[in-house]
């Protein structure tokens, strides 16, 4: 699956490939010629990577599709540049729970799967 968006003379295409094991995103952007190429989103069994987006509330791909649920667990400052929070989130992605941290809305979230009690 690909989607191509267009803004200035920038292009951006999202190439996406789904297995029953999981999903995995390239982000793909070309300005004057020029190809420059990121992993975007990936989930396994084990780890799920994603953006939180802009209300807290959701893991989306990178470019803007819904992965799953999110839940803020906890915040606290950091002396970053980048963001003055750190999150701790926990999201619900393909029926599984995962945790991870990210520096807050419209950026990298990296989750594992989450060990549950017994």
């Amino acid at each position: 699956m690909s989607d191509k968006t267009t803004i200035c003379d920038t292009t951006f295409k999202s190439i996406t490939q789904t297995t029953p094991e999981g999903h995995a995103e390239l982000g793909v952007m070309e300005r004057d010629g020029v190809l420059h190429s990121a992993l975007g989103s990936f989930v396994s069994k084990l780890q799920a990577i994603g953006y939180l987006s802009s209300d807290l509330k959701s893991i989306d791909t990178w470019d803007g599709k819904h992965l799953g649920t999110a839940h803020v667990i906890c915040r606290w400052h950091t002396r970053s540049w980048i963001s003055k929070y750190m999150y701790q989130v926990e999201a619900v992605i393909c029926g599984r729970r995962y945790t991870g941290r990210t520096m807050g809305a419209g950026m990298l979230w990296r989750g594992k799967l989450k060990k549950m009690k017994q």
